[in-house]
């Protein structure tokens, strides 16, 4: 098996004890701060994350093939997934520019460290030729290229280089619609059709099982990258949301009934026009209109707050702090009987209804949550969910 061991891909080897010491300490200071930054956008965060896990997990037969062969479970394969965000997060800083991101995490240097923790010197120094043929393509240096002869490992076909085409081909901020709103909530077929698909184009060049393995972990690699993108939006949207003023000019269009479509053109003129110079960054009009249905994941965050649903069920989860047996214990009925009224499509959507139930949970309960805690569930959310789609309904409601 090319990974140095099953224990080995949710916890790294260090080198040394103090260096296993330290690299756990530093994991855990950011373990903190990511938890805090997701727990404030919550909303929003957990839409990106179903976008997310539907990409990385279930979207297309190569994806489904690979795990139906390989011999790491999905669980161990997301515990991966968040162990490359947190070593990004500690990379990225509180960068709030993607180009910064993208010069610190595009580099011989942290692929390179960050593989070495999941694959053998062998397995490594392919991915790294992988990588570096990837960039003297993308950028059409004519010059020798590294590693064997190999259509992936000269670059020419899968991993990296279906990374750096995608970017590429695709405005950051086109992508980043893809993760700000619910993908239940919204008929969205023709947005679906030319967002970013990395695991296809990745899985479908790599020629036999072993790199395979290799692409899938390039795949994670890049949605890790558009991951911590769009913490960096986040970021910028905490920047735009605190000018009071702008917001309040946003809160008088929206209360005018104008559509969402019709908001957007005139909250970005009011912006360009008065505001822009108030602000050390610029924004796009495509991140203020993901500003705006940020502002709505907001109010729903509120809303649910005011929801006094399953008060025994939560109320035992603060004693105990076991998930598993709160989605277990709590029917599906009272929420769709309880919630309905203010917002009607749960009644039409069974995969919507049960994706805001697990968002009115975790908002009911995550500040009891140590950080460890708050990303371990967060980041199963898909498998929770689909354990909510299985519950039956108690009665017709």
């Amino acid at each position: 098996m090319l990974f140095r061991g099953k224990k080995d891909i949710c916890k790294p080897k260090r080198k040394s004890q103090r260096n296993k010491l330290e690299g756990h300490k530093i994991i855990s200071i950011a373990s903190k701060f990511l938890a805090t930054e997701m727990r404030e956008n919550y909303i929003s965060i957990s839409n990106g994350i179903t976008r997310i896990s539907y990409e990385i997990y279930e979207i297309n037969k190569h994806v489904k093939k690979f795990f139906s062969k390989n011999p790491l479970n999905k669980e161990e394969l997301i515990n991966r997934f968040w162990y490359l965000i947190l070593e990004m997060y500690i990379f990225c800083g509180d960068a709030i520019e993607y180009q910064d991101l993208n010069e610190k995490i595009f580099t011989s240097l942290f692929v390179k460290t960050i593989s070495s923790k999941y694959f053998d010197e062998e397995d490594v120094n392919i991915i790294m030729a992988n990588f570096e043929n990837s960039i003297k393509n993308i950028k059409n240096v004519k010059v020798a290229f590294c590693g064997n002869n190999t259509p992936f490992e000269r670059g020419e076909k899968g991993g990296f280089i279906e990374v750096f085409k995608n970017l590429e081909g695709m405005d950051i901020d086109y992508i980043l619609l893809g993760f700000i709103y619910n993908r239940y909530d919204r008929n969205i077929s023709k947005f679906n059709e030319k967002w970013i698909i990395l695991g296809q184009n990745i899985l479908n060049f790599a020629p036999n099982e072993s790199m395979q393995e290799f692409a899938y972990f390039i795949i994670q690699f890049g949605y890790a990258y558009i991951f911590m993108c769009y913490i960096i939006l986040l970021r910028r949207y905490k920047c735009f949301s605190g000018n009071d003023e702008l917001m309040l000019v946003l809160n008088e269009l929206k209360s005018g009934n104008k559509s969402f479509f019709e908001v957007i053109p005139d909250f970005y003129l009011t912006y360009s026009s008065l505001y822009k110079n108030s602000f050390n960054m610029s924004f796009t009009l495509d991140e203020v209109s993901m500003f705006v249905l940020k502002d709505e994941n907001e109010k729903k965050g509120d809303l649910f707050r005011k929801c006094d649903y399953y008060k025994n069920q939560i109320h035992t989860f603060k004693i105990e702090r076991d998930f598993e047996k709160l989605i277990q214990s709590i029917d599906k009925t009272v929420f769709l009987k309880c919630h309905k009224e203010k917002d009607h499509y749960i009644e039409r959507n069974e995969k919507y209804l049960c994706n805001e139930l697990f968002d009115y949970l975790m908002i009911k309960v995550m500040d009891f949550l140590n950080p460890g805690e708050f990303l371990k569930i967060i980041s199963f959310k898909t498998i929770y969910v689909k354990k909510l789609i299985d519950k039956k309904f108690t009665k017709c409601v």
